[in-house]
């Protein structure tokens, strides 16, 4: 049986500086080692004992991040309070909960656990919006005794969920109706005013409740009514715009009390310039804006930042560089069926304009026209001096993979 726990050579307690990582997938890896890199011992916590991030910690704990209560209790067995000195997740949903427990249980400074739930029910965060009077999309609970929904198009999303699952525009009540029977699940569904136009992504960190902004990217999603993400583009065209952006997370740090935390918020803005907050959630993100885009475009290393800050609350982070750089992440989509083959490239061709490519998928799996994000076949990012020579690489490269999608697996073509 795997130990939930495995002491590495030369361990100490009273030597140790100790960083707990909630998760340990490859998303965590960026977050572990930079860890790692500060002089942290790393405590990684993952329910699945070939996470590649339990590989890159010191001392492993083999646990769901669900279970906070038993994690909290694994870690007291190892230390005493004050010992391990901060906590954090590269994670959504759940593993930021438990990382508010383990802050608040352990005296570290994040933001309170009585106040996950808001950010995790989107209805809860949406009245937090427009009770600190940050503009968002009007909205509306839908449930079985709701009579009529008169304003169309709009957005229909379950009150929690991530990747755009189930997020999709309804333009008619026909339409309303066959989504309500195809989520059957749901007995309650958040309706919200559809606001076209461009939408951004902001992430930053709040220290000692002042927020500083990091990135600001432009965002293309798959045409409606899905919105599966696709592009992600720096530097925004909406820079001009950092310092109102930059208040809009301020005011998103006072409203939902955070403390020390990273913070992701997206906003549409409409065709008067207006801008909605839709989403917002005390985390990294995803998509590999921060571990790839932002130290490329301004040289900070945000999850290093966040360690040191949530370690040394004397710290005062430095002003960030805005960004000037061209990078573009480009996700390849497909359409419905299985992915038949493509052709590995010669890096070297591209070695001026490739950061990072990766296929998601291998050959022979499904694929299909993107409604969430999952259904994306790989990833390219690209460089340029000029956003259209990284859209140019982003092209020849995507060309070059010479991708083939068949109807039927290519084991099953007689």
């Amino acid at each position: 049986m795997f130990p939930w726990f495995i002491f590495k050579k030369g361990f100490r307690k009273k030597q140790l500086k100790v960083f707990i990582s909630v998760g340990a997938g490859n998303n965590q890896l960026p977050l572990i080692n930079a860890a790692r890199e500060l002089g942290y011992h790393v405590i990684g916590i993952d329910q699945d004992t070939s996470s590649p991030g339990l590989l890159a910690s010191n001392i492993k704990i083999q646990e769901s991040i669900h279970d906070y209560e038993e994690i909290y209790q694994k870690i007291r067995e190892l230390f005493i309070d004050g010992k391990i000195h901060a906590v954090l997740t590269r994670s959504y949903g759940e593993a930021v909960k438990t990382t508010s427990f383990l802050c608040e249980q352990l005296g570290i400074n994040y933001f309170p656990f009585g106040r996950v739930e808001d950010f995790l029910n989107k209805k809860r965060m949406k009245n937090i919006l427009k009770q600190n009077g940050i503009r968002t999309p009007s909205f509306k609970t839908y449930t079985a005794k709701t009579k009529t929904i008169k304003n169309f198009p709009c957005i229909v999303k379950p009150f929690s969920g991530h990747a755009k699952s189930n997020v999709k525009l309804i333009n008619n009540a026909a339409e309303l109706t066959a989504y309500i029977k195809s989520n059957q699940d749901e007995d309650s569904f958040l309706i919200e005013e559809y606001i076209a136009g461009s939408e951004i992504i902001a992430i930053g960190l709040t220290v000692n409740g002042k927020f500083r902004l990091y990135s600001l990217s432009d965002k293309e999603t798959t045409p409606p009514p899905y919105f599966a993400d696709v592009r992600h583009v720096s530097p925004s065209a909406y820079s001009d715009r950092w310092d109102e952006i930059e208040a809009i997370g301020q005011k998103l740090s006072e409203a939902f009390e955070l403390h020390t935390t990273p913070l992701l918020y997206e906003i549409r803005i409409n065709g008067k310039g207006e801008m909605f907050v839709i989403e917002a959630a005390p985390e990294f993100g995803g998509e590999y804006i921060s571990d790839i885009m932002i130290p490329e475009t301004t040289g900070s290393n945000i999850f290093k930042n966040a360690i040191k800050t949530m370690d040394d609350k004397n710290t005062e982070l430095s002003p960030v560089k805005r960004n000037h750089k061209n990078v573009i992440i480009r996700y390849i989509t497909g359409e419905n069926g299985f992915l038949n083959s493509f052709d590995q490239i010669n890096i070297k061709n591209f070695r001026d304009n490739l950061i990072y490519l990766n296929m998601f998928k291998k050959p022979g799996s499904k694929t299909a026209i993107p409604t969430t994000n999952h259904d994306r076949i790989g990833v390219i990012i690209t460089k340029g001096k000029t956003r259209e020579a990284a859209e140019t690489a982003s092209d020849e490269i995507l060309k070059n993979l010479n991708i083939n999608i068949t109807k039927n697996r290519k084991s099953d073509i007689v």
